[in-house]
């Protein structure tokens, strides 16, 4: 699992601000002030790369679009069909894969956060069914594809293709389940409880406040 959880450090250190960026984005009036803001921070952070420093913020302008994305999506009103926004994805992964430069990178990332917004919910239940899965699931997948790969490609590599094959969509199907059941899941519903009690306790603070 080391292989992808090579950015993990980097967004623990973000989520660390994202408080702060929502509170920032309820007071600011248009989204485009937070797209000019986050034109005046990739800059800088431009720079610093090209001059060899901001390991950590090199990946700052990647996360900050998902703000943007939030403020346009309570001012925008959908109207583009949903099918255009797979197109659209595959089409910005694409030219990320011919170009492969952390700059470009960046405007993908802000165009992604710009475009979200326009687009309309995903009608199609079976369709819905299957995306709400997947996203279930992701997680564990994205922690444990490396594992199951280097299982029946490397370790298995004596055993003909097919059941190499067979090995990897089975493995690659039912770890992620596991996971998310056994680890993911639980832990959710601890934070949910903290969360929970939090709340309650904050708010029976201010109740009790105003009667005194």
């Amino acid at each position: 699992m080391e292989g992808p959880l090579w950015s993990l450090s980097y967004e623990v250190q973000i989520y660390l601000f994202l408080p702060a960026l929502f509170l920032i984005a309820k007071k600011v009036k248009s989204p485009w002030t937070l797209v000019i803001g986050w034109g005046l921070l990739a800059i800088p952070i431009f720079l610093l790369k090209r001059a060899g420093y901001g390991q950590v913020m090199q990946y700052v302008p990647c996360f900050l679009p998902g703000i943007v994305a939030y403020k346009f999506s309570k001012q925008v009103h959908p109207r583009r069909a949903f099918w255009g926004w797979p197109v659209l994805l595959w089409s910005l992964a694409g030219l990320f894969g011919l170009v492969g430069r952390l700059g470009m990178g960046w405007l993908i990332c802000l165009m992604i956060g710009m475009a979200l917004p326009q687009f309309t919910d995903l009608k199609n239940p079976a369709v819905q069914r299957a995306s709400y899965l997947i996203s279930k699931y992701s997680y564990g997948f994205y922690l444990s594809h490396y594992f199951c790969e280097w299982l029946s490609f490397t370790k298995l590599r004596y055993l003909p293709t097919g059941a190499q094959w067979i090995t990897f969509l089975v493995t690659v199907t039912v770890i992620p389940i596991l996971l998310y059941h056994a680890l993911e899941a639980p832990m959710m519903h601890v934070g949910k409880k903290l969360t929970e009690a939090q709340r309650n306790y904050v708010r029976n603070g201010l109740l009790a406040s105003r009667a005194a």
